[in-house]
């Protein structure tokens, strides 16, 4: 009986020892389920936080905002305010240039009465007479419609003959394409297709003629109704010669004015434009002025158009350095046909050089690159990632991104890191001053750039999965968008750089020539009495080219393409000028058009068209009237 009750409390004890195993085991079981389970619930509550939870708030820093004042409403920086007021820094109704300047101009490109009086009323200008506004001949139709009929005076005139080549039909008759008889008996759209015929032949007739009397000397007796013009507005016009000549320049934006919070990308910069007009308008006046042998005035008139140029370079973004460049660009034939000019005496061109030598070479790409637009890509970076100030509507393409951040949330601080190590890769490269080196290490950048962007794809999943991995994709997406062209850029600069040093060189050689009788052999010849050194060609690292040719030189670098082509710019060639260069030498519009065509037809595609950029003295005739 001991024994049966041993064994029975034997197999009680196992029983229990084996249920007490069992439930050991399924309770741990599931704990670890639940373990797991937690696991995953807070992966996935991660995930769902990482993917919509808020954003990260934005650190304010070099790395992240670039600046830390002034701050808008929502306690981040206000871009457009920051540049305003960083341009405003020591200006002055007293020594501001776009009091007269605005005097000058008027309402500026596409500006209402009303904005044109807010913009007057924020620089300090008072009592504005409209009616001595400058009007340019091309915009003003009664100008314009007497510049026409005097054209047309003589239709065997070049400038006439031109326009029809261009395939409109000639609005008295015939031509390929106009002119000939229309199907039907419509009488009324038969004289409405003449009428706007001629006025298009009239519009292209006057453009075309009043591009040369900026590029060439001119005088009265080639057109009474410009030389009428210009003595008409010779107020306004010297008001434009102050502007420049004082010693600071702002015009705000009618955007930060009205709407300091607006996008920097939608800003209005309607002084620049202007600008371009206003120098169109000085260029005319100086070219005449060279034509009646006004030679003093006309380079206060030229050195006014540089001038200009140095103001609107002292802009933000890279857009008015171009526009700087290209107001430089129109002083320079004003500039050679001075130093042309049979009664050049050397105390003028010895001022010219100062004047010219004290110019600074270079516009400011690389700080518009470092600033402004580093600015822009931030404010739309933030606009992007964080909804501020309505987000963004001025960049075509970012409404889809616009729709990722709307729902899945950014580290913003670091999706501003990525962009700022790119600007600040780029605009130390273009600080380089060996142009070969500089272009090199942008042309690196860029293509770094350019791999990253094409392995997107690959980074979608990451991006879904990790919020910084998503930052990093959206501030390369926004790159992609806002990063500008910085090597053409560069190279529009490195052109600028070297117009002006070519016409210092050429300034050197009518004073050598007007003091000693006649051009230097050498360019060393020039030093040290007249220039301390002789700039070197920019695009071949190597000194300028330099001959003598009958009464005058030539003298060039050799452009962009960095190749000799010895001494021919074919650049444009289709463009209508009178004159080109072709190996040195001056040929018409028909010869430059037939040496061209034989160019191309040799080259396998690999060369770049001509483009050597030149000096030539003397310069070709222009014969006004046929």
């Amino acid at each position: 009986m001991c024994g049966v009750l041993v064994l029975n409390s034997t197999i009680l004890r196992q029983d229990a020892r084996a249920t007490f195993k069992s439930y050991c085991y399924n309770d741990c079981m599931k704990r670890k389920l639940a373990y797991v389970a937690v696991i995953l619930l807070l992966l996935f509550g991660f995930f769902l936080y990482q993917l919509f939870g808020p954003h990260t708030k934005v650190q304010l820093g070099k790395s992240t905002t670039f600046i830390t004042e002034p701050l808008a409403d929502d306690g981040l920086p206000n871009y457009i305010l920051a540049i305003t007021n960083k341009q405003w820094e020591g200006v002055t109704p007293e020594n501001n240039g776009a009091l007269p300047f605005c005097r000058a101009m008027g309402p500026l490109e596409g500006m209402p009465l009303a904005e044109f009086a807010l913009l007057c009323n924020a620089i300090g200008l008072e009592d504005v007479n409209l009616e001595a506004c400058l009007r340019m001949p091309d915009e003003d139709a009664a100008i314009k419609e007497s510049l026409g009929a005097e054209l047309s005076k003589n239709k065997s005139s070049k400038h006439w003959r031109k326009i029809e080549s261009y395939g409109f039909g000639d609005a008295y008759g015939g031509g390929e394409y106009g002119g000939g008889e229309l199907e039907g008996n419509d009488t009324a759209n038969n004289e409405d297709s003449e009428s706007a015929e001629q006025e298009f032949q009239t519009d292209l007739a006057v453009g075309e003629f009043l591009n040369l009397t900026r590029a060439y000397p001119w005088a009265r007796s080639d057109s009474p109704v410009l030389a009428q013009w210009v003595d008409d507005n010779q107020q306004p016009l010297d008001w434009l010669v102050e502007a420049a000549e004082r010693p600071e320049f702002f015009c705000p934006s009618m955007t930060a004015l009205k709407e300091p919070e607006a996008e920097m990308i939608q800003l209005l910069l309607s002084y620049a434009q202007t600008s371009r007009s206003a120098a169109r308008a000085l260029a005319t006046r100086a070219q005449l002025r060279i034509g009646e042998g006004q030679l003093d005035d006309a380079w206060r008139d030229t050195h006014a158009l540089f001038h200009f140029g140095q103001h609107v370079a002292g802009g933000t973004y890279l857009v008015e350095q171009v526009v700087a460049l290209a107001i430089h660009g129109t002083a320079l034939p004003a500039h050679a046909a001075l130093l042309n000019h049979p009664k050049q005496e050397a105390d003028l061109a010895r001022k010219i050089l100062a004047d010219l030598s004290a110019l600074p070479s270079r516009v400011g790409m690389a700080d518009a690159l470092n600033y402004g637009e580093r600015l822009m890509f931030i404010d739309i970076a933030l606009r992007t990632a964080t909804n501020r100030l309505g987000g963004t509507v001025g960049v075509d393409g970012m409404e889809d991104i616009d729709r990722i951040t709307s729902k899945a949330k950014l580290d913003t601080n670091l999706l501003l890191e990525v962009g700022n190590r790119w600007y600040d890769r780029l605009a130390e490269a273009a600080r380089l001053e060996n142009r070969t080196a500089r272009s090199a290490a942008i042309e690196r950048i860029d293509i770094e750039l350019l791999d990253t962007l094409q392995s997107r794809p690959a980074k979608i999943l990451g991006a879904v999965l990790s919020r910084s991995a998503r930052s990093r994709l959206v501030g390369e997406i926004v790159l992609s968008f806002m990063l500008p062209a910085t090597n053409a850029a560069m190279n529009a600069e490195d052109r600028g750089q070297m117009q002006l040093d070519l016409a210092r060189v050429a300034t050197a050689l009518a004073i050598h020539r007007l003091e000693q009788g006649e051009y230097p052999e050498r360019l060393a010849d020039l030093t040290p009495d007249i220039l301390e050194v002789i700039p070197p060609d920019l695009f071949a690292g190597k000194p300028l080219k330099y001959e003598r040719r009958d009464e005058g030189y030539l003298l060039y670098s050799v452009g962009r393409n960095e190749t000799d082509d010895g001494g021919t710019h074919l650049e444009n060639v289709m463009d209508e000028e009178p004159w080109r260069l072709i190996n040195g030498e001056w040929a018409n519009a028909e010869q430059a058009g037939e040496f061209a065509a034989e160019q191309w037809e040799k080259l396998d595609g690999t060369h770049e068209e001509s483009d050597d950029m030149i000096i030539r003295l003397p310069l070709p005739e222009i014969e006004w009237k046929n």
